[in-house]
């Protein structure tokens, strides 16, 4: 089995590539940086799975690929995937929804406390005064 790794995020983090690594796979293909759409068509035609970012998984990509079977979504959104194009081309769809609701949760909270208090006000004006 070949993986293909668009995602610079995921492809940069060495635990989450180790974790692909234990599994039975012949060959990781990581991308380090954002792809053209040709690049990523000619990464999709090569892998039978991708784990992919904010790539724009279109027609024309999807066009392009043979042996990919399933397309990971790793990040939030799912928008840049044509989910209708993949069915048609029997490729399987994984996402996990809501995988970040406890951060976005606790960055509200924090921020609501932020502006209930003036924190920000309050750090700029001592920045301002005394660590000038």
């Amino acid at each position: 089995m070949i993986i293909g790794v668009t995602s610079p995020t995921f492809s940069n983090n060495k635990d989450l590539v180790k974790i692909l690594e234990k599994k039975n796979v012949k060959k990781i293909i990581l991308s380090t940086k954002k792809l053209s759409k040709t690049q990523l068509a000619n990464l999709l035609s090569k892998c039978e799975r991708v784990i992919v970012g904010t790539d724009k998984i279109n027609n024309q990509v999807l066009n392009k690929t043979k042996k990919s079977k399933i397309i990971s979504k790793f990040g939030v959104g799912i928008d840049n995937i044509n989910f209708q194009h993949c069915h048609k081309k029997n490729i399987k769809v994984n996402f996990t929804s809501g995988v970040n609701r406890n951060f976005a949760a606790e960055i509200t909270l924090g921020y609501i406390i932020c502006l209930k208090r003036n924190i920000n006000k309050s750090s700029n004006f001592f920045k301002t005064r005394y660590l000038v």
